[in-house]
């Protein structure tokens, strides 16, 4: 089975990565051959390769993964892939039609913006009343809120 393997200089979730070709070389499976999670016995790659591989392109399977490299006890090296979906499927992706409606800085997820996408309504009704005895025997305030009603 044939691999390219590659050094990965982008954020896990960008699109299109920036690719590094380190090697094209030739694996066999390390076991059954998951689809989704691959395991492959790497034989005749530098320690200067290995060291530098993040991630690999399998034709067979037509699937971009990040890669992991292991040494097992008798000295085999192990790559270990976790299948890269943004990248197997970019093409698929790019062509999708949408409608961006509002696009955010991603500092300022957390942030509660009212853009008229959705209907809010807010209602301050407050009454004071003062209890003279309190639960401790001095004067209290008491918050009580509830909610319901027909919006």
């Amino acid at each position: 089975m044939d691999i390219i393997l590659y050094r990965n200089l982008s954020d896990p979730n960008v699109l299109v990565k920036r690719l590094v070709v380190l090697a094209n070389e030739s694996a066999q499976p390390y076991g059954e051959i998951d689809i989704s999670a691959p395991e492959l016995v790497l034989s005749d790659v530098p320690k200067s390769v290995l060291n530098k591989v993040n991630y690999c392109y399998i034709p067979e399977l037509e699937r971009y993964y990040t890669a992991s490299i292991t040494l097992t006890n008798n000295g085999m090296y192990i790559l270990s892939g976790s299948i890269d979906v943004l990248m197997s499927f970019k093409d698929e992706i790019l062509t999708i039609p949408a409608i961006v409606d509002r696009q955010e800085d991603p500092a300022n997820c957390t942030t509660y913006i009212n853009n008229g996408g959705y209907v809010s309504r807010v209602d301050n009704f407050m009454q004071r009343y003062t209890w003279s005895k309190g639960f401790s025997g001095t004067p209290q305030n008491i918050l009580i809120a509830a909610g319901g009603g027909n919006y």
